[in-house]
């Protein structure tokens, strides 16, 4: 709703019937902030899982954005991904993939 009506998002929205799935999220999560893809990172930094929305991308997909590895230099993670990891991030997690899959 805050969206809707402080940051001029289209009013649809508020129609479009979306709202918190605690299945979809859990903690330790990331969000690129160049995509605006949700991620599962491995114990190694690779991106295993990716989500677009709440459709989850093909293998290939990955490989083609992150140069056929699926991970990022130290550096580089720092930047572009954005840690979703305690409690209240599950929320925010739903929220972003909505709204991406809404667009």
């Amino acid at each position: 709703k805050r969206l809707v009506e402080e940051k001029q998002y289209p009013s649809e929205m508020l129609d479009a019937g979306l709202k918190f799935d605690p299945n979809f999220s859990i903690r330790g999560l990331a969000v690129d902030r160049e995509t605006g893809w949700i991620c599962h990172l491995s114990y190694t930094h690779k991106v295993a899982v990716a989500w677009e929305g709440r459709t989850k991308l093909s293998r290939q997909r990955l490989m083609d954005e992150y140069s056929g590895k699926r991970a990022l230099n130290p550096t580089l993670r720092k930047k572009r991904l954005k840690p979703l990891n305690d409690l209240f991030s599950m929320a925010e997690c739903c929220l972003i993939a909505d709204t991406v899959q809404f667009f």
